[in-house]
């Protein structure tokens, strides 16, 4: 799926590309009420539900980061959620450290990361799927 989706927005170089899996992906968003997500953002299928799923865990306030990492901004969730107040490719966390939710520019996927108990808080709360990562995880930000 990753791999189909860079692949649309152009995101990989030619020998990495699976045009056929991007064309397949194209087709159903035009024939579905499911549209291709935007990269570089927590995923729009997920936002309300993880922040709202923060306030009932009693966080109020996210330290947001900009997309260079440069910048960060001490937003309170609720204004957040109110304006659709997360920037492109932003690295937020809660003010103790203990959850850090964060995106990659030509990814399609939201990185939530927590202690095994808080995740699985989060994952139940906002009723989100996907899978764990460990040590032996990897990531690739890149194929140019």
């Amino acid at each position: 799926m990753d791999i189909g989706l860079r692949t649309y927005i152009g995101g990989l170089n030619s020998q990495f590309e699976d045009k056929t899996l991007s064309k397949t992906i194209r087709l159903f968003s035009e024939t579905s009420n499911i549209k291709i997500p935007d990269e570089g953002l927590v995923c729009p299928f997920i936002e309300e539900k993880v922040l709202s799923t923060l306030i009932e865990l009693g966080y109020e306030w996210l330290w947001v980061g900009d997309e260079f990492g440069t910048e960060r901004k001490l937003k309170w969730i609720e204004d957040i959620l109110e304006k659709d107040d997360l920037p492109y490719s932003a690295c937020s966390y809660t003010p103790d450290k203990k959850v850090l939710i964060a995106t990659h520019w030509d990814s399609h996927c939201t990185f939530i990361c927590a202690n095994n108990k808080l995740l699985k808080s989060i994952i139940n709360g906002a009723d989100v799927e996907g899978f764990y990562c460990d040590v032996q995880t990897e990531v690739y930000w890149g194929l140019s």
